[in-house]
């Protein structure tokens, strides 16, 4: 998850920023909800890395903004 994303970003802004910080290719999946009265986003999105080392290359670029969820997926 990237949070303290401004409410004026779109999705290909974000998608920009993504490639600009070095990880074109790296990501399979981008969500950004926006709010359908304002249009404007709710401050975070949602992306889903191809590898373990790009998420971490952007948590290493901008630790505040990104959060790594824990592996629950198929445990019990």
């Amino acid at each position: 998850m990237i949070t303290d994303i401004a409410s004026n970003c779109t999705r290909d802004g974000l998608l920009a920023q993504l490639d600009d910080a070095g990880l074109d290719g790296q990501y399979d999946f981008v969500y950004l909800p926006v709010s359908f009265e304002t249009l404007a986003t709710h401050g975070y999105g949602i992306v889903n890395f191809v590898s373990t080392q790009a998420a971490q290359m952007l948590m290493t670029s901008s630790p505040d903004s990104v959060s790594f969820s824990d592996q629950r997926q198929g445990f019990e």
